[in-house]
């Protein structure tokens, strides 16, 4: 029910869709079997992505921290070899992507760079969102070139890009 409520929202933009979703995923969370791995961070993952869409829509931070804990978990679960855990990544990168645009910070920016080549890496060429992760990579590292002009940082920034356009579109 939260997923297609989700589904919902993002075609009517009708809020309390959104909300009714998270509730039903909080639910589903709480009531899912802690053995039951892959369930679990499926489950915490649509629970982060939809806490980081109701923080792009309202602005509570809170949502967005809570968000990125989930997502961080739900990918702390899932071995690396399970496609599902690139996924996770790649959406705690765009949350953390929110957070640095809310917050900045250095430490924050470090830790975006980190997460968006996590799953760059654990993404397969073939797979039709390398280019969004390998892209999310490049402006994460642009962001941290123009704050500590680090020469590399734009080197890295222009071979991804490079990469996300010619070998991987």
């Amino acid at each position: 029910v939260g997923l297609s409520l989700c589904k919902r929202f993002e075609r009517t933009r009708n809020l309390q869709d959104l909300e009714s979703a998270i509730a039903y995923l909080r639910k589903a969370v709480k009531n899912t079997p802690k053995s039951d791995i892959d369930s679990l961070s499926r489950t915490m993952c649509n629970l982060g992505i939809s806490l980081h869409m109701h923080f792009e829509h309202r602005g509570f931070i809170g949502d967005l921290e809570s968000a990125i804990s989930l997502l961080r978990h739900a990918a702390e679960l899932v071995p690396d070899e399970n496609t599902g855990k690139a996924l996770c990544i790649g959406n705690l990168g765009a949350a953390l992507q929110s957070y640095f645009d809310r917050k900045g910070g250095l430490d924050n920016l470090n830790n975006l760079v980190a997460v968006n080549l996590r799953a760059v890496e654990l993404t397969p060429n073939d797979h039709p969102l390398k280019a969004l992760f390998v892209n999310n990579l490049s402006v994460a590292l642009l962001s941290r070139f123009e704050s500590s002009q680090l020469q590399s940082d734009f080197d890295e920034a222009l071979k991804h890009h490079s990469t996300a356009v010619t070998e991987l579109s």
